[in-house]
Order: C-alpha cells, then structure tokens, then sequence
C-alpha cells in the first residue's frame, strides 16, 4: 500500500500525542511532518538516553555493587 508509512505516521503521532484523527487530519501535511520529525527526533534522545542509564547501571552492578557480594565468603571467617 503506498499510503502505508503516512498510516504509520498518523497511528504514531495519535497514539503517543493522545490527538484524534480529526486534529491531525485537519492539520496542513507539512506541518504534520514538521511534527513527525520532531517526534522522531525526542523519540532518539530518549532511547539514547536510556540506553546511556543502563549501561551506568550495569557498570554500577558489576564494579563492586551487591552483585559481588559472596556471603559465603564471610561465613568462613567465622568458624
């Protein structure tokens, strides 16, 4: 279908902006695209955004957090 990507777009913008069908149908198609672009782009600062916390995280988790920890370890100081 040729008109499939437009579809696509307006399913994207309705369901993340929680706009009707109508509004983004009334709106002019350049700047229904203008909008697109701009939430294609705030959608990438995002996923990059995310994937810079969880990689922290895990450096975090691995470089002496509880993930280390070995109770056992402890256990035999004891006895």
């Amino acid at each position: 279908m040729p008109l499939k990507h437009l579809l696509d777009n307006k399913f994207e913008f309705m369901y993340q902006t929680k706009q009707s069908i109508s509004d983004i149908n009334n709106l002019p198609y350049w700047e229904f695209e203008e909008y697109i672009e701009r939430l294609n782009k705030k959608n990438e600062e995002k996923e990059k955004q995310q994937k810079k916390q969880n990689e922290e995280y895990k450096k975090m988790q691995s470089s002496g957090g509880i993930g280390n920890f070995n109770p056992k370890s402890f256990m035999n100081k004891f006895k």
